[in-house]
């Protein structure tokens, strides 16, 4: 980092000329690290700062990136320290069919999530708002909820559905 901050533009590749990649890809890695790459910015700016080195947008998003890409295992303890995702399963069937799916998805899907089945005997919109849960999956159609994801599958055992929970861990609520 201490090389790169100071040799900027003599380094090959520091800056672009038509595509931003390394901008780009800073933006990928903060849509599903938001605080630990405004954290890295900070970090990177205050320590720029502290060496007096002219600093830019530019600079920053490239010892950014070179933060990320070069720390051995980065991403992957990013990911084991996640916090959860709370999905609640629930079908119109009965509550074993939904334990099945819920069963199901646990097996296929990463183990960043913690699944439950709604077991009341009543359910009303007001109940699953006011409910812990990121992501609801259900074979009945539920209408819009404020900061919950929903899933609507009528075939809640498919293929599509488990690479559709999988992708929502990446995809955050903006709250």
């Amino acid at each position: 980092m201490h090389n790169t901050a100071h040799l900027h533009r003599q380094e090959l590749s520091t800056e672009f000329i038509l595509f931003d990649q390394k901008g780009n890809t800073i933006k990928n890695f903060q849509n599903i690290f938001p605080q630990f790459v405004s954290d890295i910015k900070k970090g990177i700016e205050h320590y720029l700062e502290t060496l007096d080195v002219y600093s830019n947008q530019m600079k920053v998003n490239h010892l950014s990136y070179t933060f990320i890409t070069h720390n051995k295992h980065l991403v992957l303890n990013l990911l084991q320290n996640q916090p959860k995702l709370k999905v609640l399963v629930m079908s119109n069937f009965d509550q074993y069919h939904a334990k099945s799916v819920a069963e199901t998805l646990s097996y296929y899907c990463s183990n960043n999530f913690e699944l439950e089945v709604w077991n009341k005997l009543e359910l009303s919109v007001d109940s699953l708002k006011e409910s812990p849960y990121d992501i609801i999956i259900s074979n009945f159609i539920i209408p819009p909820i404020e900061n919950k994801r929903l899933i609507y599958s009528n075939n809640i055992n498919t293929v599509a559905l488990i690479s559709l929970l999988n992708a929502m861990m990446f995809i955050r609520i903006d709250e």
